[in-house]
């Protein structure tokens, strides 16, 4: 009698557990495809023309990139600039730094 009982409490434990774990994995899937509905009819109905003018300044920015005539036109993006004179001007900072140290190790 004591191995039925046992085996009765293993089974029922197993079932509410794979019951459980069932009914949570259904209601996951409801809440996320209603999220998804949901945003798709947001997207659809009200944020389509928002996304078609953020493409098409960004394909005008691109295009002024491409054409340099620089960025963004935007007063906080200056026009695109060569990253020579910032390269030369580091490149001699590092060769004057070089030169005195050099000269520190000859004294």
């Amino acid at each position: 009698m004591d191995s039925m009982a046992g085996r009765f409490d293993r089974s029922f434990v197993i079932r509410t557990i794979r019951d459980f774990l069932l009914t949570l994995t259904a209601i996951v899937i409801l809440e996320l495809g209603g999220r998804l509905a949901l945003e798709w009819y947001h997207f659809r109905h009200q944020d389509l023309a928002a996304t078609e003018l953020t493409a098409d300044r960004l394909a005008v920015d691109v295009k002024n990139i491409m054409l340099n005539r620089g960025g963004p036109d935007h007063p906080s993006h200056p026009p695109a600039q060569s990253p020579r004179p910032r390269i030369r001007n580091r490149h001699r900072a590092d060769r004057q730094h070089q030169g005195r140290h050099r000269a520190q190790l000859r004294l």
